[in-house]
């Protein structure tokens, strides 16, 4: 097979972006660009020349030079000349900027480029990809670039580029130049040019620099520095993401190609655990250790809030933490630990040991790690040999890509993904070939993998790219098959179908032809979305080479150009990081808290809130403190049988769910635009049944744990638990964590209930809430959030606590019914069952007249602000709260007839709060009568 050689409208657009920087230059010739027995590039354009043409090239592809890294001045083009064209993966980036090279020195007769890369890997992929289109780029521009990968041990090559006045190409590491140590940076040698390092016989030719995925490496300082001595006549950098933007001249967005169909679609089926919160998952993620201090680690476990049991990330945990108290989780009893430490030397993972013999190792995949592997593999097969069964027909080979979480699980003693693999193909090639079997040859042939070196080689051979040479004979051919012989592993004729690898193909490597990717790897790989769905964006090939696209009107789902993701997480999660992804690399800041404008180390300025003395003296005023000054007390009188009876019928019915892996599909629909803040859509397509999970489960005193969190005594939770049927105990035997946390709302809605049924509060003889005390004449804060009241605020200024009570003060401020309000200070307390106190928001005097003038009603409230105006609306509010609100509803009932205060609660805002004035009704604010 010859891959055939395309050029697309927008890929020359990007070849022509470069090539109208140059516009204005002659052309170089052998003798206007010859220098001290060295071949050069020569621009005499000026800096301001450069500068316009770059402008001008921005405003014809749609960019805005104005914007921060768009366009740097003339006169730091006159020091740096960095240019960037930014291309999604899997639209032909290295094949444009080959081109680009042939037609700079077609038509500039620029001769000296070198291609600096992240890895070997893309080296490799590089010289691949020119060995693969060599023969029809030299057809079509009728001369040929000579390329070769920089090697130290054949430096003839490199004196080679700097004479010989033929177009050059040298690709290469950034590690080449990154160390004292390295050859091109040795001065003294024997071969030397001139007596000049290499380096400094390059700088001599003016190369173009061509830097892909700069990101990966290439704007540290050292990397910088190193480069500097190459004096670049320009750098152009290619990239889908790039970290450092100068000078973009060109870009081709994640939504333009997915919409144009320039990619292939992406479908996701994820494998995701569900029903794990009572399992003892841990995971190591991040240590801190230095020579002087003594090591910390943070931890991934669940934690038990208020709302529930919760999987994050803890503080920093040092020896002797246990995580049972810093989990607030009765499940990690045991779990103190005991060591924190590296395993080994250099890039060899953290530990940490616990004082039960638990061990875990940084990075390690908590949970049924072997069960969730198995279920991507499945799924990846199953969708494999769907597209394989259409697609062969038409010619195209089919392949598939596996990301492992670590070398050894393919390579080791005990591969667990190699087997688990093996064993689910041999399943679903009998399913898809009428319960043939596969031979054992046929189960290993149609394995390829690519791993990094373990032979620590700067520049290793091709049988050096594995973790085990001795377990797997014959890698050089597989290396190159992979990494350089792309056609040879697009025939149909060859076995490989699957390639396994950890990191090594991340970015800068792709093939056109994977259809299926599954990320066998932990929820903290440094493999980013992006990375890992662009190694199979690419559009296919058949077998003559040609690129196969999918017509306009292709019904969904049935695209030959379909990519399936198959991650270990749910599908929001997915899509989330993947939109992170999207949002970062597309220059745009999400929101975030506001800043404070000081400086470092000093204060806000102080400001003083002062009472409207005229309302403070005023009769309305005064009269509302009269009935709100009193003090309360009360009691709870409730029937511990009837509780335990009520106890016992709210738990019986709990059914516990199960741990499982729950399989989802979606279809990513668009990636959306950069003015829509690039909202990934996708649509629903089903799921799979259902899959048990293997877990490791925790003992726990369930009685204890009900009687802590509902505030029950200890004797009354036992007696509820012995009135409960059989079925239900079997329902906490499964999983006694998980039936806690299910049981504990429902135990707290009946001591609630229990206790409001029988709440009486009274009024305490003699006791007031003293005037003075709660409103002095004036009060200092460093808030800066105060809303100005100056009409009919009790102050000129309130704090608020939310965005809703804000909008509330402004609003009663401006309204002409509204006689005076105010926000309670902190000391008015209401007190509460348990020993707490409920503070509310605002008191309100409202008045309505007549058109006469004679006062028809006053009203005197107590409202509180939520964000919804209904007290059984459960999303927005807690039990707690509604609990708060009822307690309070009898505080102001207990006040008595000539109280008359009404309390509102919950109001949304004040047009509510106005509204329910003027069509009263008895459920929103109960009367306050005796």
């Amino acid at each position: 097979m010859i891959l055939q050689l395309e050029t697309l409208p927008y890929q020359q657009q990007a070849i022509d972006a470069v090539l109208g920087l140059f516009e204005g230059q002659p052309r170089n010739s052998f003798a206007s660009s010859f220098l001290h027995t060295a071949q050069i590039n020569r621009c005499d354009l000026t800096s301001e020349e450069l500068h316009d043409n770059a402008k001008r090239i921005m405003l014809a592809n749609g960019l805005d030079p104005t914007k921060a890294g768009h366009l740097d001045t003339a006169e730091t083009l006159k020091t740096r000349r960095d240019f960037c064209i930014e291309m999604e993966t899997g639209t032909g980036k290295t094949l444009v900027y080959l081109q680009t090279l042939y037609e700079l020195y077609e038509n500039y007769g620029f001769s000296k480029f070198i291609i600096v890369v992240p890895s070997v890997a893309i080296r490799a992929g590089i010289v691949g990809t020119m060995e693969n289109f060599g023969e029809q780029l030299a057809t079509r521009y009728g001369f040929r670039l000579g390329m070769f990968a920089y090697d130290s041990k054949k430096l003839d090559k490199v004196r080679d580029f700097v004479r010989n006045p033929a177009p050059q190409v040298m690709v290469t590491t950034i590690q080449s130049f990154t160390s004292d140590t390295a050859i091109l940076n040795q001065s003294g040698r024997d071969n030397s040019i001139d007596g000049l390092t290499y380096l400094q016989a390059l700088g001599r030719t003016h190369p173009i620099i061509v830097m892909d995925e700069p990101q990966e490496g290439m704007d540290t300082d050292n990397a910088v520095e190193r480069l500097q001595p190459l004096n670049a006549l320009a750098t152009l950098r290619y990239s889908a993401t790039h970290k450092v933007l100068r000078n973009r001249l060109y870009r081709l967005t994640p939504y333009d190609s997915y919409r144009e169909g320039l990619v292939k679609k992406i479908e996701v089926l994820t494998v995701a655990e569900k029903g794990d919160e009572a399992t003892l998952k841990l995971a190591l993620t991040e240590v801190n250790a230095t020579q002087l201090a003594v090591p910390k680690a943070k931890l991934m476990f669940w934690k038990q809030e208020a709302t529930g049991i919760k999987w994050k990330e803890s503080p920093w945990l040092r020896k002797g933490d246990k995580l049972s108290e810093k989990a607030n989780n009765p499940s990690y009893a045991g779990y103190e630990i005991e060591r924190i430490w590296k395993a080994g030397f250099g890039n060899a993972p953290y530990k940490i040991a616990f004082t039960n013999g638990v061990e875990l190792t940084q990075g390690q995949m908590p949970g049924d790690r072997a069960g969730l592997f198995r279920l991507q593999l499945k799924y990846l097969l199953l969708r494999h040999f769907e597209k394989r069964a259409k697609l062969h027909p038409l010619g195209i080979k089919c392949l598939a890509l596996v990301f492992i979480d670590t070398v050894a699980n393919y390579v080791g003693e005990e591969p667990l993904i190699k087997n688990l693999f093996e064993e689910e193909y041999r399943l679903a090639y009998a399913e898809h070939n009428g319960g043939t079997v596969p031979t054992p040859e046929q189960v290993t042939d149609v394995q390829g993998y690519y791993f990094s070196s373990s032979a620590g080689k700067k520049n290793p051979a091709p049988e050096d790219y594995t973790d085990s040479a001795k377990a797997m004979a014959g890698n050089g051919d597989m290396y190159r098959l992979i990494l350089k012989e792309k056609a040879k592993l697009l025939a149909l004729d060859n076995p490989v179908e699957i390639i396994f690898t950890h990191s090594a193909l991340g970015v800068g490597w792709d093939n056109p032809n994977i259809f299926t990717i599954a990320t066998l790897n932990n929820a903290y790989s440094d493999i980013r979305k992006r990375q890992e769905i662009g190694r199979g964006l690419r559009l296919c090939v058949n077998q003559a080479g040609i690129r196969q696209r999918d017509a306009a009107d292709t019904p969904e789902g049935e695209e030959i150009n379909l990519l399936t993701v198959v991650p270990n997480e749910t599908y929001q999660t997915f899509v989330s990081q993947y939109q992170d992804d999207l949002l970062e690399t597309d220059g745009q800041v999400l929101p975030g808290a506001p800043m404070r404008h000081q400086h470092k180390g000093t204060k806000p300025p102080k400001k003083t809130v002062r009472r409207n003395e005229k309302l403070f003296a005023s009769a309305e005023f005064k009269e509302f403190w009269r009935r709100l000054a009193r003090r309360t007390d009360y009691t709870v009188h409730f029937s511990e049988a009837e509780l335990i009876r009520e106890g016992a019928a709210a738990l019986a019915p709990l059914r516990v769910p199960p741990y499982v892996a729950d399989v989802t599909l979606v279809r990513i629909q668009s990636l959306g635009s950069t003015a829509d803040g690039a909202n990934i859509k996708v649509a629903y397509q089903g799921e799979g049944e259902a899959t048990a999970l293997s877990a490791q489960l925790a003992p726990i005193d369930a009685v204890e744990e009900l009687s802590e969190g509902s505030g029950l005594a200890y004797i009354t939770v036992l007696e509820i638990m012995q009135q409960l049927p059989a079925a239900a105990l079997r329902e906490l035997a499964t999983n006694p964590v998980r039936w806690v946390q299910l049981a504990l709302p429902h135990l707290r809605r009946v001591a609630t209930e229990n206790m409001l049924r029988g709440l009486e509060y009274r009024v305490l003889p003699n006791a007031y809430y003293d005037e003075a005390t709660m409103f002095p004449p004036h009060w200092e804060t460093f808030a800066e959030n105060l809303t100005a009241t100056p009409q009919h605020g009790l102050y000129d200024h309130v704090q608020p606590d939310s965005n809703p009570e804000a909008d509330f003060a402004s609003d009663a401020d401006r309204n002409p019914k509204v006689v005076c309000f105010l926000k309670f200070p902190d000391k008015y307390r209401i007190p509460i069952p348990g020993g707490r106190y409920y503070e509310p928001d605002w008191g309100v005097v409202y008045k309505r007249k007549k058109l006469s003038g004679e006062v028809e009603d006053t009203y005197y409230f107590v409202v509180e602000t939520k964000s919804t105006n209904a007290l059984t609306d459960t999303k927005q509010l807690s039990e707690d709260e509604k609990f708060k609100m009822e307690c309070a509803t009898k505080h102001f009932a207990a006040l008595g007839l000539d109280a008359q205060i009404r309390y509102a609660a919950p109001i949304k805002d004040f047009g509510t709060f106005e509204h329910r004035i003027q069509h009263p009704v008895e459920a929103d604010y109960p009367t306050a009568t005796v």
